[in-house]
């Protein structure tokens, strides 16, 4: 499990590094023990990528279930763990107002927007991503990935390559 929990709250501490009962790790990974949702997708999220294979089983069906809906609030927060948000841009299956979201959000990792650069068939979201020039400059990898895909727009083209 990782050891760089983003939360302040102590369970979610004790959770994700081991020193929580298994009861009521179980529980978190079934997405039923009652934290904030930000604090329970960390914990997810950490489940997700670790070692327990009963554990990142129940959490990938538990984030699965999570509805765009039920994220929106999540995922514009400023108190939203940056694995969670590269988990969830990671995704496929999300609606482009969730991606932008995740864009716009400070949190996220610069390594994941770049994955996302490369793999998006949007160039609406493209350009997007072109328009946060500090970023841009910060992570040279996202303008490649900008000028890399094929589906970039104009702008989002102009704006990586100023």
């Amino acid at each position: 499990m990782s050891s760089g929990v983003h939360s302040s709250n102590p369970v979610v501490r004790s959770v994700i590094e081991g020193a929580a009962p298994r009861p009521a790790c179980v529980a978190a990974s079934r997405g039923i023990l009652p934290l904030p949702q930000a604090d329970l997708l960390e914990i997810l999220v950490s489940f997700y990528n670790g070692s327990d294979a009963e554990l990142k089983e129940n959490a990938r069906q538990t984030l699965s279930t999570q509805s765009s809906v039920a994220l929106d609030g999540t995922l514009t927060s400023h108190d939203t763990a940056p694995s969670v948000l590269g988990y969830f841009i990671a995704q496929d299956h999300l609606p482009a107002a969730a991606y932008q979201a995740i864009i716009q959000n400070a949190n996220t990792p610069s390594s994941a927007i770049a994955a996302f650069a490369r793999r998006t068939t949007s160039g609406d979201l493209l350009e997007l991503i072109s328009l946060n020039q500090q970023l841009l400059i910060r992570d040279k990898s996202i303008i490649e990935a900008i000028l890399g895909n094929s589906h970039r727009t104009s702008e989002a083209e102009r704006r990586a390559s100023e």
